[in-house]
């Protein structure tokens, strides 16, 4: 028989967020979410605050939020099956009166990618790994769980971020400026860390400034945000 398990990419949630039967959120107190902005330049810490607020070498790092106004997800979670044996794809875009939208999030995970359970035991042929994938309602934050999940590094996992429907006012100084283009072309990047007691560190990817992506290769689950 082969070995299964619920691999959660579970966003921290935020009080912020309501919800319809339990399971989908309506959406983001966008209120809360501005009146956050302004204290982010002067707030560092290890644990993520309501306001978007990070710890992170040399400072605070600061999360990117959803755009006033934007859609909704047409979903924040998502499960399926990956094995060795098969590639994978899966996507969540925006959604607008039931219509399909934007590309938010895109996860390819190859075939012969899983490696090992997070105990170390190698990934077999006839295992099945369950995967969820649970979406932050505010911010451009997602958390990979169990930590210890490994992928070959000769081919890792394929996650794409697409942040078109961002915040523009980045600096919160209450417009969108150059100062604000100059943060997201030059600062914005993504970050990962395996758990809540571990620093954020730098993970590597591709900006694809004109497009508003950020392409990376995953080797292990994590904890990944956009950030500057």
């Amino acid at each position: 028989m082969g070995k299964s398990m619920n691999l959660a990419i579970a966003a921290v949630l935020l009080a912020a967020a309501g919800c319809v039967d339990g399971t989908k959120p309506v959406g983001p107190d966008r209120a809360s979410v501005e009146a956050g902005k302004r204290a982010r330049m002067h707030v560092s810490t290890e644990e993520t605050k309501p306001d978007g607020t990070m710890g992170g070498k040399g400072g605070a790092l600061h999360m990117l939020a959803q755009g006033m106004g934007v859609p909704s997800l047409e979903t924040y979670s998502l499960t399926f099956p990956a094995t060795k044996n098969d590639d994978v794809k899966r996507e969540i875009h925006y959604e607008i009166a039931g219509v399909k939208g934007s590309d938010f999030l895109e996860i390819v995970i190859p075939e012969g990618s899983l490696l090992t359970w997070p105990d170390g035991t190698p990934i077999t042929e006839k295992d099945t790994v369950n995967i969820t994938i649970t979406v932050d309602p505010v911010y451009f934050l997602i958390h990979l769980a169990p930590a210890g999940l490994r992928f070959d590094p000769q081919i890792p996992v394929e996650l794409n971020l697409f942040y078109e429907n961002s915040e523009d006012d980045l600096d919160g100084d209450g417009d969108a400026d150059q100062d604000d283009e100059t943060i997201r072309t030059t600062l914005l990047d993504t970050y990962a860390r395996t758990g809540p007691n571990v620093p954020w560190t730098l993970l590597p990817s591709a900006h694809l400034v004109e497009t508003r992506e950020f392409a990376a290769n995953l080797v292990r689950l994590e904890n990944v945000a956009v950030s500057w």
